[in-house]
């Protein structure tokens, strides 16, 4: 379900207006970002209406994981993007298509708020977890880190703050790795380096497989589940495409030194 609210007495479910969802989870972003494509055939854009401040709440489960419980996510619209009037193949001339980009709360509150506080003899683990307790109202998976620091937040923002940490963080199981990151998931934000990220055991194994075997799997999984939950696991495995965006480049490699370079020092 797909429900979006303006103020607390309006809200409209717009499942059946839905082409397209997207839901970006980034290493290198501290938020959650989205964007909803809708097809609006009864100008509810006009007669709602979509402005860019409104709330969306998404609950979903994926059909072959039953051991996974429904997801529920807020987020916060922030623009009304793309939107095309009397595009070709509509049924009426007033169909309209347009993209509500939205982002999590935590983004606004996180440029609502400033820091101005000294941390003395902490480990970083615990000011990041004070940092978003505090002020983002969030919990926070934090990996421990090692050592005890001692710093003066000069009225940054929150992730500011958080981000000029992670750079300073070593973790308690690797001392000598520097590599944290505060990124937020659906299940949470969190701070982990990524020498422990990448110990762990892999959630899924994704294979690229042609387009007939595709079709293939996908007929199978119809007919092994007539009349109940679609077996999806095996279809969302398959790697449909790939690009390789950048190859070594000879030129570049000259230019950097890397077959051959002279280091001068002065003394």
């Amino acid at each position: 379900e797909i429900w979006v609210f303006s103020g607390p007495l309006r809200k409209v479910e717009v499942k059946r207006l839905l082409v397209g969802l997207n839901i970006f989870e980034d290493l290198y972003s501290n938020v959650i970002t989205g964007s909803l494509t809708l097809v609006d055939t009864v100008n509810l854009i006009g007669h709602f209406p979509f402005v860019g401040l409104e709330q969306i709440k998404i609950v979903f489960k994926t059909p072959g994981f039953p051991n996974r419980p429904e997801t529920e996510l807020f987020f916060d619209v922030y623009k009304v993007s793309e939107r095309n009037v009397g595009m070709a193949g509509a049924t009426t001339d007033t169909t309209q298509t347009y993209t509500l980009q939205f982002v999590s709360p935590a983004y606004f509150l996180n440029q609502q708020n400033r820091i101005m506080k000294a941390f003395s003899n902490e480990p970083i683990s615990t000011m990041v977890q004070k940092i978003a307790g505090n002020t983002l109202k969030e919990d926070v998976f934090a990996e421990l880190t090692t050592g005890y620091r001692t710093f003066v937040i000069p009225r940054w923002t929150p992730f500011r703050a958080i981000n000029w940490l992670a750079a300073r963080a070593r973790p308690q199981t690797a001392p000598h790795a520097a590599n944290y990151f505060f990124f937020e998931t659906v299940d949470g934000f969190q701070f982990r380096s990524v020498h422990d990220m990448a110990k762990q055991n892999p959630v899924i194994r994704f294979v690229y497989s042609i387009a007939n075997q595709r079709a293939s799997t996908a007929r199978k999984n119809r007919a092994n589940s007539p009349g109940a939950e679609r077996l999806l696991k095996p279809e969302i495995q398959m790697i449909r495409s790939y690009s390789v965006l950048q190859s070594g480049s000879t030129m570049e490699h000259i230019e950097q030194g890397m077959y051959a370079s002279t280091l001068n020092t002065h003394d």
